[in-house]
């Protein structure tokens, strides 16, 4: 596929050699473009788009801050990536979107949802594909539904080769426990961030950011950095109004920060405002423990709080591959009220 004029023929395409891609980060972006509904009457654009091209920073191509952040009005936007296959291949189009959406594969319409909304889930579509090699262009329009969508993940899965995982196994238990429970809690400031440990593990938590930038495993004695953890959430006030907050690298907020430290346990609170509501984000060690906990809390007084969205956290480790975990099963998250 040869790209038309007005759109990059410099943007980065990714190469399918493995069973899967990585979730696809780098896209080409228009501009929010006015309502088209549910997208029913939407035809592949023949006259050449205003494309930009944006990386996001997580696995969430997130556009409820900026493109998406049109409630009560409807917007629709274009996003554009280009895939290269080194030979002809069978493609799983793996898609996780929250609004309308409509795909193309090469100007071929291949998938189509008038009703997609919250919340947005990896691969819960497959879009079977016939690729031959070469290189092609996957356009797609996503709906803003009037501001509830935030945006979608996108991956390549060939389901005819072996998805095979090459890693390193540690034991569930680490052998030198007398060490860890023998060693009392820590909450500690030091420079831009709070450093909170045990005998197990130690976690920086920068002040200006509120969530995880590292966690140092003092068993294996390795330490994993965290790209873009994040805590936040979208709630209606009193079923108007609804007020979107969040903390990460990517949302540095002024907070305040208190800790407290003992022989059992350490924890430190980071405390927010978001117009009328109060947030609180805190985290706990305790001795015996080989995890560190969060909490979100919102409080909005008199008002009533209606949660669209809630993030409580987000991994992605540095050099690591993306492994499922079915919610419920491998994480216990808990909403109190």
């Amino acid at each position: 596929m040869t790209p038309r004029s007005g759109q990059s023929r410099e943007a980065p395409a990714y190469r399918i050699d493995a069973a899967r891609t990585d979730f696809i980060r780098t896209w080409r972006v228009s501009r929010a473009l006015p309502s088209a509904g549910k997208l029913e009457g939407l035809a592949y654009p023949l006259a050449p788009l205003d494309l930009t091209e944006r990386i996001f920073t997580g696995h969430f191509c997130d556009l409820h801050k900026d493109l998406f952040n049109c409630a009560p009005d409807d917007v629709f936007v274009y996003m554009a990536c280009r895939i290269v296959c080194p030979e002809a291949m069978k493609l799983d189009i793996c898609l996780g979107y929250d609004g309308p959406v409509k795909l193309w594969v090469d100007g071929q319409e291949k998938f189509h949802d008038p009703n997609g909304t919250n919340p947005a889930t990896i691969d819960s579509v497959a879009i079977r594909h016939e690729a031959s090699a070469g290189i092609h262009e996957v356009m797609i329009a996503l709906g803003s539904n009037h501001g509830k969508a935030w945006g979608l993940f996108l991956r390549l899965k060939r389901p005819d080769v072996p998805n095979t995982a090459h890693c390193l196994v540690y034991p569930a238990v680490p052998t030198r426990l007398s060490l860890g429970g023998e060693q009392g809690c820590s909450a500690r400031v030091q420079g831009d961030s709070v450093f909170l440990s045990n005998g197990y593990l130690a976690a920086e938590i920068p002040l200006r950011m509120a969530t995880i930038r590292s966690i140092r495993n003092k068993i294996t004695n390795q330490t994993f950095a965290l790209n873009g953890d994040q805590t936040g959430f979208a709630a209606a006030v009193d079923g108007g109004e609804t007020v979107a907050w969040s903390a990460g690298a990517d949302a540095p907020g002024d907070f305040s920060a208190q800790t407290a430290e003992g022989p059992d346990a350490a924890s430190v609170v980071f405390t927010a405002r978001a117009g009328t509501l109060s947030i609180a984000v805190s985290y706990e060690i305790r001795r015996e423990h080989f995890w560190l906990e969060r909490r979100l809390a919102v409080e909005g007084g008199a008002h009533r709080l209606d949660f669209d969205r809630l993030v409580y956290g987000r991994l992605d480790v540095s050099g690591s591959h993306a492994r499922i975990l079915e919610l419920g099963k491998f994480d216990c998250p808990r909403l109190l009220t």
